[in-house]
């Protein structure tokens, strides 16, 4: 569509002109309808911008180029009556069309020699005027319509003039009503906001970045490098290089300078101020509490990892559906399996016999075991990777998040050394108590030995006198030599028993068990008792 003259004026005021034009016109000649028609700057259509024949209203008409009388009026700028053969025979423009208005009179309206809009009357036929011709009063009202038109263009063009300034006016208030809202925003916002150039000069800053800056309530110096500790100017240094070449890091963190070394930590976030590429908004928030916190955490469970780790004992943890969540160094050379393999697949059922893990939930869960969350320790059997049974003492706890169990964690004490231990204790005690015994017997053994042989030594030398003064008595004398052999027997036997120096039992009449008096002269022996 060509853009008229005048643009879109204000429809409330054209059919004011339209029914002015009629009531004018009307003076002169009877008309049925008046049209008014703007044109558009090439002439070859025009805007239909108010009518008393409501069914064209706002409408748009292409000028055909075979219209002479359209061509005429435009190029010689005077009316055309559309006329037949006389005054009274008068056409109508809208056999041209329907989409023409009922006229069969066009009147250019014209301002110093420029038509800016055609008048078009219908004059009823036979009635005042028709008879006469084109009345020359017409083109004053024509003139006059022109004008008018102008007018309200103006007038239109102010009023939009003054609601385009208004609007500008309006916007500017809130632009400033947003701004006020910016600056409220950055003045009371929790977190340090600090605006500085690329380089390092500070612009502005919130209250709270110069609590973050300056905790002891100092001013704020020129620049943010004064701020810092060495190692943060050194790095700060190397972010001003970085904004001119538009680097904005993320997840900065700065240490403020400090007579004792321990500065602030700030946690920095960058980023360019908006409209203004020569300022960098810097957002500050002290994180040193949480900082040290983390420190300390991490210290504690290096800590925890370092004391688990080297543990003797094998401690092991696992969530309620038995997947196993911890198992430190001892406990993977007792089952002989990686931590990590353990941890990605040993389930904790794989540990015990089949049930035993039931029952010590049950004992984790009872008030006989240690109170609920907790059991004592109990000796139980696991199952080594190989198959093999291995002894330990368990002592086993439930931890809680909230009143929800979450955890079992189990401390397994390896017996396998202590119960080897114990055995050879039992067999040195064993030992011991029968080499007790032995030495008993070796001082009982002497002792009789000593006692025996002095009786016998008389019982010997009294047989030998006994037996040479038997001489002629064959028959006693016999007998003296008897027990004379008898005697050096017996000092055998006492020799024996003195030798003795363990305690051994040999086979005797039936079930009956004696000493072997032999054991103590074996050389063996011999040389053990020398």
């Amino acid at each position: 569509m060509e853009k008229n003259t005048f643009g879109i004026l204000t429809a409330r005021k054209l059919p004011v002109l339209i029914a002015a034009l009629h009531e004018a016109a009307q003076e002169l000649c009877t008309m049925e309808h008046t049209t008014l028609g703007i044109l558009s700057p090439s002439g070859a259509q025009f805007l239909l911008a108010g009518s008393t024949d409501t069914s064209l209203r706002n409408g748009q008409i292409l000028m055909a180029g075979h219209v002479r009388e359209f061509q005429r009026m435009i190029h010689e700028k005077r009316p055309v009556a559309l006329t037949g053969g006389g005054p009274l025979d008068l056409q109508d423009l809208r056999r041209l069309g329907s989409s023409y208005p009922q006229a069969n009179l066009l009147y250019p309206a014209r301002v110093d020699g420029r038509t800016l809009c055609v008048i078009m009357w219908k004059v009823k036929a036979g009635g005042k005027g028709a008879a006469f011709g084109v009345p020359e009063e017409l083109g004053a009202i024509a003139d006059a319509c022109a004008h008018a038109l102008l007018n309200i263009n103006v007038v239109d063009s102010l009023s939009m003039d003054n609601t385009r300034w208004f609007d500008q006016y309006t916007d500017l208030l809130d632009e400033l009503q947003r701004y006020g809202l910016y600056a409220d925003m950055f003045r009371y916002n929790p977190d340090g906001m600090l605006i500085i150039n690329h380089d390092g000069r500070i612009l502005l800053a919130n209250p709270a970045a110069e609590s973050v800056l300056c905790p002891d309530g100092e001013p704020l110096p020129d620049t943010v490098l004064s701020l810092l500790d060495d190692e943060s100017s050194s790095r700060f240094e190397d972010l001003l290089v970085g904004f001119l070449q538009g680097i904005f890091p993320r997840g900065l963190e700065l240490t403020l300078r400090s007579d004792d070394g321990e500065g602030d930590i700030i946690a920095v976030s960058i980023s360019l101020v908006p409209r203004e590429q020569e300022a960098i908004l810097l957002t500050l928030r002290n994180v040193t509490t949480e900082r040290r916190i983390e420190r300390q955490l991490q210290e504690t469970t290096a800590f925890m990892e370092k004391i688990i780790g080297n543990s003797i004992d094998a401690i092991i943890a696992s969530d309620m559906k038995g997947r196993i969540v911890l198992f430190n160094d001892t406990a993977s050379r007792m089952w002989s399996i990686g931590v990590k393999e353990a941890l990605s697949s040993l389930h904790v059922n794989d540990l015990y016999d089949e049930g035993q893990a039931r029952e010590i939930m049950r004992k984790l869960r009872s008030d006989d075991y240690g109170g609920p969350g907790r059991m004592t320790p109990q000796r139980v059997w696991l199952m080594g990777r190989n198959g093999t049974n291995i002894p330990v003492m368990l002592s086993a706890y439930l931890i809680y998040e909230g009143d929800k169990e979450a955890y079992t964690i189990g401390v397994f004490s390896d017996l396998r050394e202590k119960i080897r231990t114990e055995e050879k204790l039992a067999f040195i005690e064993e030992k011991l108590a029968l080499s007790e015994k032995q030495m008993e017997l070796a001082e009982l053994a002497g002792a009789m030995a000593h006692e025996l042989n002095q009786p016998l030594m008389s019982i010997y030398g009294s047989t030998e006198i006994l037996a040479k003064r038997l001489t002629d008595n064959p028959q006693a004398s016999r007998y003296a030599n008897i027990i004379h052999e008898e005697a050096a027997r017996m000092s055998e036997i006492i020799k024996k028993i003195g030798r003795v120096t363990r305690f051994e039992t040999q086979s005797y009449v039936g079930n009956a068990k004696i000493a072997n008096l032999d054991a103590g002269d074996r050389p063996d022996d011999r040389e053990e008792a020398e």
